[in-house]
């Protein structure tokens, strides 16, 4: 019987440089579903049945390996007290006004309990019960980077603010929100597991470099003790030069970037980020063998079309697989 875990095997066998034995196809499908079920973007993502339910039929229209219970998109500031504009998805940041010193156990807990977050767990656990077997629940988080940009920034001066680089105690601090919410959604079941970081090169300072990767550590170490690897979607600027510790985390986690990064080493890119614009290729399909969407899909997308863009994705990864 097929194995629910089948994806995140393959994505196993990448970061141990084995052969996955196929692909992995990971469009980030969440807050689209809304579309499938007409229903408002708000009452949506903070009800589990509408939740789970627009997941299923989305997962049933575009008919991919993985549907996403969150992708990010400040799910974690909102449960934290950022307030929010709605007004579109996916929302802004009106306001954030945390320090590290204000994120104890306390309020990571209440966090944990926000009517998204838990709808979301929620809706984890039901898709693990009836969706088919051999289908991922995948989680999006903020990776540390771009969760202390997005709750501390407010502490800079506003020139600097979105240029600056995170102290450590900022960091520190974010990375302690990114292992809670992590080991929620894996212990309510998610097989696959996103980052959504980001990083200018300021961020590729040696002690910046250094702080992000001691704090990327133990993210990697919880979700590979429930053997899931970490993948790690990287925006950076147009041409960051990074120091040799980005290669030592590409070796940890299924790593995919914008741009060029630029280092002294070799930093392998092992998922190519494509977007709706993307037709399959065997240029692309020789590059690597995860196709991940660089950011999540736009809830704006028409359905009919995503899902004739997604089946002409799995026809050619079936007849590569064939050949290989």
């Amino acid at each position: 019987m097929p194995d629910r875990r089948a994806l995140a095997n393959k994505l196993t066998a990448i970061v141990e440089g084995r052969s996955p034995g196929g692909y992995a196809f990971l469009p980030l499908l969440h807050a689209v579903a809304a579309r499938v079920k007409a229903e408002p973007i708000r009452p949506f993502l903070t009800h589990p049945t509408k939740l789970a339910n627009g997941l299923t039929a989305l997962h049933q229209s575009a008919g991919t390996d993985c549907v996403f219970v969150t992708c990010a998109a400040l799910i974690e500031a909102e449960a934290l007290g950022a307030r929010l504009d709605w007004s579109a998805y996916p929302p802004r940041l009106i306001a954030c006004n945390l320090s590290p010193s204000e994120v104890g156990l306390t309020k990571l807990q209440q966090a944990l309990r926000c009517t998204r977050v838990t709808a979301a767990a929620d809706a984890c656990v039901r898709l693990n019960s009836t969706l088919p077997s051999q289908t991922a629940v995948g989680v999006g988080l903020t990776g540390p980077r771009r969760l202390a940009a997005e709750l501390f920034s407010e502490l800079a001066e506003p020139a600097t603010a979105t240029s600056r680089t995170a102290t450590s105690a900022e960091l520190e601090c974010s990375g302690q929100i990114v292992l809670a919410f992590l080991r929620l959604f894996l212990e309510a079941g998610a097989s696959v597991v996103v980052l959504l970081e980001s990083m200018t090169d300021q961020d590729f300072g040696p002690k910046a470099v250094d702080d992000w990767a001691d704090t990327l550590t133990p993210i990697i170490n919880l979700a590979a003790f429930h053997r899931i690897p970490i993948m790690l979607l990287l925006k950076t600027e147009a041409h960051s030069t990074a120091s040799p510790d980005v290669t030592e985390i590409s070796g940890k986690c299924v790593l995919a970037f914008d741009g060029q990064l630029a280092t002294r080493g070799h930093v392998p890119k092992s998922a190519t980020l494509i977007d709706l614009q993307t037709e399959p290729s065997d240029v692309l399909l020789e590059t690597s063998r995860v196709i991940v969407t660089r950011d999540e899909v736009p809830i704006t997308a028409d359905i009919a079309r995503l899902s004739a863009w997604t089946k002409r994705w799995r026809t050619a990864i079936s007849s590569r697989s064939l050949g290989d």
